[in-house]
C-alpha cells in the first residue's frame, strides 16, 4: 500500500506540474512589441555605459584630489608660519612705534603751546603798532642806527635808506610837536640825497670785467705811426777836384743814398716776444685787480693813481684804435675823477631833536647806545 500510495502521489505531482507550466507560459507575442523592447534595452546599456564612463572621470579626478591633498597641507602650513611670522613682526613693530607715538603727541601738544604763544605774541604786536610810544622807540633806534652807518662804515646810501624808513614810521604820528623833528629829517634825507655817491658795486664789477678780457685787447704792433728819418745830407763836391776824384766822390755819394739810417722809438713794442707780450697782458690784469681792492677800500688817493698807471700802460702797449681799448681808455677816465671819499653831512642832530620832546627826554637818553 505504500508502494500504491506513493506512485499516486507521484502521478498527481507530475499532474500538477504539467498545470502550472500551461498557466505559466505567456501566450506570444507580437513582433512590434518585440522591436521596442529592444531599442529599450539598448538605451539602458548606453546610460549604463556613460554613467560607469563618468563614475572612471570621477574616480580618477578624486584620485588626483587627493594626491594634491599633502602639497595643499604644506602649502598650508607654510601660510600659517608666515602668518606667524608677520603677526611677530607687527608686534615688534607696534612696539617699537609706540614711543615714536608717545614723541609726536608731545610735539603736538608743544606745537599747539607754541602756536598760542605765536597767536599772543602777534596779537601784542598787533595792539602796539600805533603805539605813539612805540613808533617814537623805533624812530630813536633808526637815527642812531643811520648815524652810525654815516660816521663808522661811511656808508651814505644805507644812512639815506634807513633815515628813509624813519621818516615813513614818522608819518604814521599826526602829534604837532614832532614837526620840528620831521623838518630835521627831511634835512638830513636831502643832504644826503645831495651827495654825488659813486656806485662802488658796479665800477667793481666793471674793473673785474675789464680784468678778465684783459687778454682780448689788442696790443700795439703793425700799427706805428711814421718814423722819422735821418739822412745824411751829401756834401757838394768842390768844382775843383780833379776828374777821377769827381767820379769817386759821384759813386760815393750814390753808395751812401742806397743806406738810410732811421731812428724808430716804438722798436721796443714791435719787437716783443710771445712770453713779453704775456707779461704786458698779466701786468695789465693785475693792475686792473689792484684798482679794484683800493676802489672796495674807498682809497681814493691810490684808487686815482693805479687808474693813471692803468692808462698809461694801455697808451704804451696797446693800440689805441682798437675799440676795446679806447671803451677801456674812456672808463678809466671817468673813474679817474671819481672821489670816493665825499665830505659826508653831520646827522647827529636828529637824535638832539628827538630827546627834545617833552616826555620823551629821559627815556631816549636810555636807550640811546
Amino acid at each position: 500500500m505504500t508502494e500504491e500510495t506513493a506512485k499516486s502521489t507521484t502521478n498527481q505531482d507530475k499532474k500538477t506540474n504539467v498545470t502550472i507550466e500551461k498557466v505559466a507560459t505567456p501566450p506570444p507575442k507580437k513582433s512590434g512589441k518585440k522591436r521596442g523592447k529592444g531599442f529599450f534595452i539598448l538605451f539602458l546599456l548606453l546610460l549604463l555605459s556613460a554613467a560607469i564612463g563618468l563614475s572612471y572621470y570621477l574616480w580618477q579626478q578624486h584620485q588626483a584630489l587627493l594626491n594634491q591633498i599633502p602639497t595643499l597641507t604644506d602649502q598650508i602650513t607654510d601660510l600659517k608660519s608666515q602668518i606667524q611670522t608677520a603677526q611677530s613682526s607687527d608686534e615688534k613693530i607696534t612696539q617699537a612705534l609706540q614711543p615714536v607715538e608717545k614723541r609726536l603727541h608731545e610735539l603736538a601738544v608743544q606745537q599747539q603751546n607754541l602756536a598760542s604763544q605765536q597767536n599772543n605774541i602777534a596779537y601784542r604786536l598787533q595792539q602796539s603798532v600805533n603805539n605813539p610810544d612805540w613808533i617814537l622807540a623805533e624812530v630813536a633806534y633808526l637815527f642812531t642806527l643811520a648815524n652810525h652807518r654815516l660816521v663808522l662804515t661811511k656808508d651814505a646810501q644805507g644812512a639815506l635808506t634807513v633815515l628813509q624808513a624813519a621818516d615813513e614810521r614818522l608819518q604814521t604820528l599826526s602829534n604837532p610837536a614832532l614837526l620840528n623833528v620831521k623838518e630835521q629829517l627831511a634835512k638830513a634825507i636831502a643832504d644826503l640825497q645831495a651827495l654825488e655817491l659813486v656806485q662802488i658795486e658796479m665800477l667793481s664789477l666793471r674793473l673785474a670785467h675789464h680784468a678778465a678780457h684783459a687778454d682780448q685787447l689788442a696790443l700795439f704792433q703793425g700799427q706805428q705811426k711814421a718814423v722819422a728819418q735821418k739822412t745824411e745830407e751829401v756834401v757838394p763836391v768842390a768844382q775843383e777836384k780833379a776828374d777821377w776824384q769827381m767820379m769817386a766822390a759821384h759813386v760815393w755819394q750814390e753808395l751812401k743814398k742806397l743806406v738810410t739810417v732811421r731812428y724808430n722809438p716804438e722798436a721796443e713794442k714791435s719787437l716783443l716776444s710771445q712770453a713779453q707780450r704775456q707779461i704786458v697782458k698779466d701786468t695789465l690784469r693785475l693792475k686792473l685787480e689792484t684798482s679794484r681792492l683800493f676802489l672796495l677800500q674807498q682809497d681814493s688817493k691810490n684808487f686815482t693813481a693805479t687808474i693813471r698807471a692803468v692808462r698809461d700802460w694801455l697808451h704804451h702797449y696797446y693800440d689805441q684804435n682798437d675799440e676795446n681799448v679806447q671803451m677801456l681808455q674812456t672808463h678809466l677816465a671817468k673813474m679817474q675823477s671819481l672821489n670816493l671819499t665825499p665830505e659826508l653831512p653831520d646827522i647827529s642832530y636828529l637824535m638832539n631833536a628827538l630827546q627834545n620832546l617833552s616826555g620823551m627826554e629821559d627815556y631816549l637818553t636810555e636807550s640811546a647806545p
